[in-house]
Order: structure tokens, then C-alpha cells, then sequence
């Protein structure tokens, strides 16, 4: 798994901890989930660290640097994770009655159980 993969994660973590399911797809989510966090907050203080190189105040990068601070936050996030996510099938999944989630939560599901 690639360190954009898990950025990419972010956004649906709230999500993803509210799903309703039991079992071990519960019990993998749970695992995988905490071995994102850190790795999250570690792309977090490398993309702050970034954002310092390029404006002293770290508040937020000017215009002119904007394309050097993306590319070399790309090129960051092109590194391997490291971590190695546990699996599980579809077919483990037991729908709860009104499942309701977003399109990008169920994708960020399926980046979890390394399908």
C-alpha cells in the first residue's frame, strides 16, 4: 500500500468507524484502522512540515510555491506505507437492514480489506 492510498483514507475514516458491521469484518476494520492512524498522522506532520518549508508562518503556502509544495507532496506520497493491512472477502459482510453509507466510504472498505 502506497502512502497516497492511505491519505486518500481520510477523508472516510469517520465514516468508516460508524458502519454497522459485526464479525470479523468488525473485528479487521478495527485492526486495519489502527494501523492507518498513525501512518495518517505522520503524512499529516510531513505535509505541515512542507507547508512550513514553503511559507515561515506555516499557515498556508503562497501561490508561487503552490506547485513546488504539491509536487513534492506527491512525490512523498508515491512511498510505500509499510504496513500490511489484514484481509477479508465481501462475502464476510453481513448487511445490516437500511445500510446507508457514500459511494467513496464503501470504496475506502475496499482499500481496507486489501481487495
Amino acid at each position: 500500500m502506497k502512502l497516497y492510498q492511505v491519505w486518500g483514507l481520510v477523508q472516510h475514516l469517520a465514516e468508516i468507524e460508524k458502519l454497522e458491521v459485526s464479525g470479523r469484518p468488525a473485528f479487521v476494520i478495527a485492526v486495519n484502522l489502527s494501523k492507518i492512524k498513525p501512518v495518517i498522522a505522520a503524512i499529516d506532520k510531513t505535509r505541515l512540515g512542507l507547508i512550513k518549508k514553503y511559507d515561515v508562518s506555516g499557515e498556508s503556502v503562497p501561490n508561487d510555491k503552490m506547485e513546488d509544495f504539491i509536487n513534492e507532496f506527491n512525490e512523498f506520497l508515491k512511498d510505500d506505507a509499510d504496513i500490511e493491512l489484514k484481509k477479508f472477502k465481501v462475502d464476510d459482510f453481513e448487511i445490516v437492514e437500511g445500510f446507508k453509507t457514500k459511494v467513496g466510504t464503501i470504496n475506502a472498505v475496499l482499500e481496507l480489506m486489501g481487495e
